[in-house]
């Protein structure tokens, strides 16, 4: 069996009478070397060249079978974004792919949950139900309750599409006995399935139970800052109370409902203001408090399920990380926005752009080049003139670098060409 990354770097710093300290020192902690020989992390290249240099061995040796380990990771990472881009379809080859060649770096039975969820996603019950269930099993002997609680949930739910509600609530009661058992659950999670049998007995018309449910999900919450969450459930209170010709409290819970989703808004507005703050605080050059402010914002922003806006910062802070040249880390902004923007969103162009100036900072041309015409697609769908001449301005110059100048004349072309529109759209030029 051939060594991991890991084991090849713990092997050759004993083999020196090196301590982890030793090897850490001047480079990361001494924790992140134990969590690179265990292979919980992964180096970057920057700090394996050096890790190299300190046991005086030739890079090459460790990225002997790593670079394929990583590229799954890669691979991984790329399905999880369409995940989150809903574009399902595309998401499942690449799933399949790692699921018959997996690697000890990704979980193979969270690859077989994405697989069923992309399934579900896309409408196909049947094929998500096996799966899922296969999931379980795996799960369970696993004695794994997280993805168990899962499962069962996202079972539930299929079951509810398809309206067959005894086989939705079998699912979810099973799901609450094991909680009601002492098996921890996230607090969002449990909330969930305790207000989905409320939903199923409502479907059914037992709003008594429905009631029993729905109840037992605010308490869960109270207190908590899943303020959304408890939004919806008071509408369902307000709908439940409605059906059984309880007026007053069907009011009372709907104005509570409206009073929480107007305060989200309020809540909204003052996160915004604190990331402006953050934002102007990188771009004064105070780098530090700018990340410490809007990772808070986007905490703040999960709370009250403002997705899109987590997105929206992390690519802010991929661009004040590139304008700093910490370019690893800004790469890793660039992956987690593009898992909150849609396909079409300009937005997602906005962060391949940047894409593409972090690769070109790094000599990876070729990766640059790809990443600028994915921007350039996005920006002529949506007419954007403005952002196309900066792009085609950019991609010129990578293709001059590179020699290209046939390349690097069409883009100069094309930026002159964007560039007249531009004017013409702001009726600059008649």
């Amino acid at each position: 069996m051939k060594a991991t990354l890991g084991q090849k770097i713990r092997e050759l710093r004993i083999r020196k009478g090196l301590t982890q300290s030793d090897l850490s020192a001047g480079l990361v902690t001494p924790s992140m070397i134990s969590q690179i020989e265990s292979d919980k992390a992964n180096p970057s290249h920057s700090l394996l060249s050096s890790i190299a240099e300190k046991l005086d061995t030739p890079i090459e040796y460790f990225l002997t079978d790593t670079e394929t380990q990583m590229e799954k990771v890669s691979v991984y990472r790329i399905a999880r974004a369409l995940m989150a881009n809903k574009d399902y379809e595309k998401a499942v080859p690449m799933l399949l792919d790692l699921e018959e060649n997996p690697s000890p770096h990704v979980s193979s039975i969270d690859v077989a949950y994405d697989i069923a969820e992309c399934h579900m996603n896309v409408g196909e019950f049947a094929k998500a139900t096996e799966r899922f269930e296969s999931v379980l099993d795996s799960a369970m002997a696993r004695n794994d309750v997280g993805i168990s609680l899962l499962v069962l949930n996202q079972l539930g739910e299929i079951s509810f599409q398809e309206k067959n509600y005894p086989i939705a609530i079998h699912y979810w009661k099973k799901a609450h006995e094991m909680i009601k058992k002492g098996q921890t659950a996230e607090l969002y999670l449990h909330a969930k399935i305790v207000k989905n049998l409320g939903s199923v007995y409502y479907k059914l018309g037992e709003y008594g139970e429905a009631l029993t449910y729905y109840r037992e999900a605010d308490g869960l919450l109270d207190g908590s800052n899943q303020f959304k969450q408890i939004g919806d459930i008071y509408l369902q209170l307000g709908f439940t109370y409605r059906e059984m010709g309880e007026f007053e409290k069907a009011a009372e819970y709907s104005q509570y409902a409206l009073s929480i989703f107007e305060s989200l808004n309020h809540m909204k507005l003052t996160i915004d203001v604190k990331a402006k703050y953050g934002i102007v605080s990188g771009e004064t050059g105070n780098l530090e408090e700018a990340s410490r402010v809007l990772a808070t914002c986007m905490e703040d922003y999960r709370e009250i399920g403002c997705l899109y806006e987590i997105g929206q910062l992390h690519s802010d802070l991929a661009r004040l990380l590139i304008q700093d040249k910490q370019y690893e880390q800004a790469l890793k902004h660039c992956e987690d926005a593009l898992t909150y923007f849609a396909e079409e969103n300009s937005d997602r162009a906005h962060v391949y752009r940047m894409n593409g100036q972090i690769e070109q900072a790094r000599g990876n041309l070729e990766q640059a080049i790809d990443s600028l015409k994915r921007a350039v697609v996005v920006y002529q769908d949506q007419q954007s003139f403005g952002e196309l001449v900066k792009s085609y301005s950019i991609l010129g110059d990578i293709y001059k670098e590179k020699g290209d100048f046939k390349e690097a004349m069409e883009c100069l072309e094309n930026m002159n060409a964007a560039m007249e529109e531009n004017l013409r759209e702001r009726k600059i030029v008649i």
